[in-house]
């Protein structure tokens, strides 16, 4: 954010003090942005040196903010990423930490004619007041029918595990099947049989529990969720 190394190099390149100035100044957000991007040029250089080794590219890919604005806002300059051919996928993720839904328009337009892939987190998407809308098969299937509209590649979900923890019906399989998707609700999974876990490798799993901060912590972040094992 206001790094002394970025500080002065800001003010050495400008004369103006970043400190001084709104911090949604775009001079000072773009000249922010330059250290991930040196980062990924040297990621990309690393990458293409195992690569030709290997007699294959190296894909990276990178998790993004959903919108425009917040990626600008925190270094993340995702055009030039783009234009210098540094990633190969953006997986920006939405409706997570209090941001908005991806703005897929974006996406559609920084990824297409390019040979970066787009595949958004996929979630059950907010209803037209801004609240989230309940986990259900057909929340996601419009979600992921509303990305694959748009122009998105394919989709990512964060700990599917955990999804199908809280319920066996959302259809998370097919999801794929855009087909299926454009004629109607997707095929669920049949409800399964849950066996708990007592011991793997010799390990005794039973009292396994989640930390108390760990808890605490969550409890008190809305935006979160945990289950106690």
């Amino acid at each position: 954010m206001y790094e002394p190394p970025l500080v002065k190099g800001f003010k050495s390149e400008t004369g103006l003090d970043a400190r001084m100035l709104d911090e949604w100044d775009e001079r000072w957000l773009r000249y922010r942005s330059r250290s991930m991007t040196q980062f990924l040029r040297e990621l990309r250089h690393e990458l293409d040196q195992v690569g030709d080794q290997l007699g294959k590219r190296l894909e990276l890919s990178a998790t993004s903010f959903p919108a425009e604005d917040e990626n600008l806002f925190y270094g993340l300059d995702l055009e030039t990423w783009i234009e210098e051919g540094l990633v190969d996928t953006l997986v920006p993720m939405g409706v997570s930490h209090s941001s908005g839904e991806v703005e897929l328009d974006y996406y559609i337009r920084l990824t297409q004619g390019t040979n970066c892939k787009f595949y958004p987190f996929l979630r059950a998407g907010l209803d037209r007041s801004g609240n989230r809308r309940p986990h259900t098969p057909a929340n996601y299937r419009d979600s992921a029918l509303k990305a694959y509209q748009a122009g998105a590649d394919g989709l990512t979900i964060w700990d599917e595990f955990a999804v199908h923890y809280r319920s066996p019906y959302y259809g998370l399989r097919r999801l794929g099947h855009v087909d299926e998707l454009k004629r109607g609700p997707v095929q669920v999974d049949p409800e399964r049989r849950v066996i708990k876990l007592h011991s793997l490798g010799g390990h005794d799993l039973r009292y396994t529990k989640v930390p108390i901060d760990y808890k605490r912590i969550y409890k008190q972040m809305h935006d979160y969720w945990y289950n106690p094992l």
